[in-house]
Parts: C-alpha cells; sequence; structure tokens
C-alpha cells in the first residue's frame, strides 16, 4: 500500500503511541476518478496531476508528516503528535486546497477532487491495522459520494 519507508515510519509512531499513549493520525488520500483523467488527456497529464496533488500535499503539511505516494493516484500521510480534530481540520483544508487548485496546462484547467480516510492509531493494534481503518475509512468517503474527508469508527464496515 505505503512505501517500505512510511510502512517503517508508521510501525515506529505505532510504537510510540502505544509506549507513551501519544496520539498520531493517518490517513490514504485517493484522486477521485483518476482514470476519467488519464483516459481523457492522456497519461502524460496524468502524470502531471499526480505531482500537482503531491505538491498540494507537502505544501499544506508540517516539517513532522510523512507524505507519500501509495500507488497508483493514493497517498498516504502519517501526522504524528496530532489528534483527530487537528488532522480533521488539516485534511479539510488539504481537500479544500484540492478542489479550488484546478491543474493548469497550456491546453487544459483540470478540476479535481479526492477522497480520504483517517484513522487513529490509538484504536488500532498494529500498524497494519491502522491502514485498514484507514482504508476503510476512505472507502466511506467513495461510497458516501467522493470529495469528502471520512473519519474511521467502528460503524464503518468495508463490503467485500
Amino acid at each position: 500500500m505505503c512505501s517500505i519507508d512510511v510502512v517503517k515510519a508508521l510501525e515506529k509512531e505505532h510504537s510510540t503511541v502505544k509506549l507513551f499513549k501519544g496520539e498520531c493520525a493517518i490517513a490514504i488520500i485517493d484522486i477521485d476518478r483518476f482514470k476519467s483523467v488519464n483516459d481523457t488527456y492522456g497519461h502524460d497529464i496524468g502524470d502531471r496531476a499526480i505531482k500537482h496533488i503531491a505538491e498540494i500535499l507537502q505544501v499544506n503539511t508540517n516539517s513532522t508528516d510523512i507524505v507519500a505516494r501509495a500507488g497508483g493516484e493514493e497517498f498516504c500521510i502519517v501526522m504524528p503528535q496530532q489528534d483527530m480534530q487537528q488532522s480533521l481540520f488539516k485534511l479539510e483544508q488539504i481537500r479544500k486546497q484540492i478542489e479550488l487548485k484546478p491543474l493548469v496546462t497550456d491546453d487544459y484547467h483540470i478540476q479535481m477532487t479526492v477522497s480520504i480516510g483517517l484513522a487513529s492509531m490509538l484504536e488500532a493494534n498494529s500498524s497494519s491495522q491502522a491502514m485498514k481503518f484507514a482504508d476503510t475509512a476512505l472507502y466511506g468517503a467513495k461510497e458516501a459520494g467522493r470529495n469528502r474527508v471520512v473519519q474511521y469508527n467502528n460503524r464503518l464496515k468495508r463490503k467485500s
């Protein structure tokens, strides 16, 4: 799902959270309807779209946050020492920035949105479970209509 470096960082943060009863949040971000960007504008523009989103993520996160591409059109962010309220606020700001800042090329202005799943490391028994919780929340954001941030709670159930 995420790069090896992010997985290692996530495991380290999970250990820290459990040991010191700290807080840490993890988010999975997926570009909505990305396939249509590739199909409509071509893979070169699709690559530029991914870079555009990555730049917005980098500008709108803290130096302690870990931002990585998770594969395809997905990214993950590990947010150490941030509670869910702070993380929700930050991710909502990121979501709005992406929605309001289209990718501009010589020929196109491409409006994009993202769906975001958020989970707390405190609720997870392992770093992989935290990722699963964030993925379940992402699925909830997609099911609820996309272009939103959804926080994991134990009422969210991923359909098989």
